[in-house]
């Protein structure tokens, strides 16, 4: 991971230090600009010896959102899995849960989702008893401005909840180690390349809309 640019550096102080205190932490930043890589880091430096597990809010349909982050028993409704699912909020018991895309999450989904950090608790779909859960929250949103004035359709409370402490990633046109980033890229191809003054000079003019994702496609 580059991390030339003091923006990135304070970013991944930040996080260092929510894991530490192991609170919920909210990345903010344009899409490509590496939220979810911050977030493997701060499940790498923690002491957590459970998984990773990304889930991304946007992915899966609002009748099935539930189901797939806490679980289900098995015949708790038409489709579901034989045996049950112990979902992706259980898979990471342990460990680090990453919701992307957060200010996707449907209305219903949030009051459950409030629930469950309130008390760390889930109730897999068709059971009645819950589950204790120890989990690092890390979420992530492509709105920059000021975690607590963003996703006006989202909740209050379960906004103030998620984003305890919060970093935001520098889109790359405003990042100081476009170079770094480059040549970082450059070394993962089977054939050695040159960057000359000039091609810099050109990577360094343009808006890159898409970030770093972008400029690993470039």
């Amino acid at each position: 991971m580059v991390c030339e640019d003091p923006v990135v550096r304070s970013s991944m102080h930040m996080v260092r230090r929510a894991v530490e205190l192991n609170v919920p932490l909210l990345i903010r930043g344009e899409t490509g600009t590496g939220k979810e890589l911050m977030a493997r880091y701060a499940h790498a430096v923690s002491n957590r010896k459970g998984d990773f597990v990304a889930i991304n809010c946007a992915a899966f349909p609002e009748s099935l959102i539930e189901s797939e982050l806490f679980g289900h028993q098995e015949g708790a409704f038409t489709g579901s899995v034989r045996g049950g699912s112990k979902g992706l909020v259980r898979q990471a018991h342990l460990g680090t849960l990453f919701l992307d895309e957060i200010g996707m999450m449907p209305a219903q989904m949030q009051a459950k989702l409030l629930r469950f950090l309130d008390r760390m608790e889930i109730r897999p779909v068709g059971k009645t008893t819950e589950i204790q859960m120890d989990i690092q929250l890390i979420s992530a949103t492509n709105e920059t401005s000021n975690g607590k004035e963003v996703m006006s359709h989202f909740r209050p409370d379960l906004l103030y909840r998620i984003n305890t402490m919060e970093v935001c990633l520098p889109p790359l046109r405003a990042r100081q180690d476009l170079h770094e980033i480059i040549k970082a890229i450059m070394e993962t191809f089977s054939t050695p390349l040159q960057l000359t003054p000039q091609a810099l000079s050109m990577l360094r003019a343009y808006d890159w809309p898409g970030n770093i994702r972008e400029l690993k496609g470039f």
